[in-house]
């Protein structure tokens, strides 16, 4: 009985291994991961602000428009969302947008989620 007792002990071990390795490692793994493969990405860009639209060209040949409620980055971080201070109605500037690229029934874009000021 006593080596079904160890046989027990070594399966209950085994399976507190496992759930200690999904519940910690696991997810710092994914993290990792997750971080290195991220889709958005910075791209340089030229935008001209319109009133209400601003367009950005990437210099990779995309336009791309900015949301109302994209987010901004200034010198702390990202500091609000809305229309980018940088980007009054008429302005042109060279800047840095972030964009995730999107395809949905076999339309491609580009989102944009920030913009650098």
């Amino acid at each position: 009985m006593s080596e079904s007792m160890s046989g027990l002990r070594s399966r209950r071990l085994w399976f507190v291994w496992l759930a200690v390795f999904a519940a910690v490692v696991a997810p710092l793994v994914t993290y990792q991961v997750g971080q290195r493969n991220a889709q958005a990405k910075p791209e340089p860009a030229v935008c001209v602000a319109g009133d209400p639209i601003i367009s950005c060209q990437l210099d990779d040949g995309w336009t791309v428009g900015l949301s109302p409620d994209v987010l901004r980055n200034g010198s702390s971080g990202v500091d609000g969302e809305g229309r980018p201070a940088c980007l009054k109605p008429g302005d042109r500037i060279r800047t840095t947008v972030w964009v995730i690229p999107v395809e949905v029934d076999g339309m491609r874009w580009r989102h944009v989620l920030r913009v650098e000021c």
